[in-house]
């Protein structure tokens, strides 16, 4: 499906209309023939966190509302999507920020298997991650590879945040920890971080901004059960916390 923009957004055309009832057609013909159905791929452009989300829920709803449960859901393709300046914003702070903070909402949210950027062809004006005309990293890459320190841990950790627009993740590979916050409300904010579970830690604080890619900015050593660090994030921002255990 290449989407479900008419959920989300009024005054939609017929065109992007008809993609919902669609998708539910296409689940009733499959279930009248008793058809298996190992997964479903959907779209989204979009500069809204939220909408990102919202489709994911919707599509997994619909999926097991019709009794398939077991389908896996993915979407296989999506990046930031604005009106004018979209192939300029995915390749600055913008879509980097985009990035981030969709991934560590669907994952904390678990309504989708998997989610692929697109795209990083040669050129491609879609692509926010790399220049491959000077082999350079874009902004947008520094966002995958803080995503991917936490991934790779294997394991997720119960983390909290109560700021709209500010969307955070946490993972464990039960010594060591990372937590990744992202700043998506234009404004800049000063935070306090309640990090527990493990006495005498290191945090590293490493920040992805208009300014730094991904540069360690500071260090801080916390004695105690309890660290709670205090972060200053500009507006449009990344900030990755590693956690190392003074056992180490």
């Amino acid at each position: 499906s290449c989407g479900f923009y008419a959920t989300t957004r009024e005054n939609m055309n017929d065109f992007y209309k008809s993609f919902v009832p669609y998708f539910k057609d296409f689940l009733e013909c499959i279930k009248e023939n008793d058809a298996p159905l190992d997964f479903y791929s959907w779209h989204i452009y979009t500069t809204s966190v939220k909408e990102v989300a919202a489709h994911a829920k919707f599509a997994r709803d619909t999926l097991n509302s019709y009794g398939y449960t077991q389908t896996e859901t993915f979407l296989n393709e999506w990046n930031y999507g604005d009106e004018g300046t979209s192939h300029v914003h995915k390749q600055t702070i913008v879509g980097a920020v985009f990035i981030a903070s969709v991934m560590c909402r669907l994952h904390n949210e678990g309504n989708l298997d998997g989610a692929m950027y697109y795209c990083t062809n040669s050129g491609e004006a879609y692509n926010g991650l790399t220049n491959n005309l000077d082999n350079t990293y874009r902004k947008g890459m520094y966002s995958m590879m803080m995503f991917n320190s936490l991934y790779t841990k294997k394991n997720t950790v119960e983390c909290e945040c109560n700021i709209n627009d500010v969307y955070a993740l946490a993972a464990s590979d039960g010594e060591n920890a990372s937590v990744m916050i992202c700043n998506d409300t234009g404004n800049d904010l000063t935070l306090e971080v309640e990090i527990t579970g493990k006495k005498g830690i290191t945090a590293e604080f490493y920040l992805l901004s208009e300014e730094y890619n991904s540069d360690l900015v500071k260090t801080e050593i916390f004695r105690g059960d309890v660290a709670v660090p205090v972060i200053n994030l500009p507006a449009l921002s990344v900030m990755q916390i590693k956690i190392k255990s003074e056992n180490n």
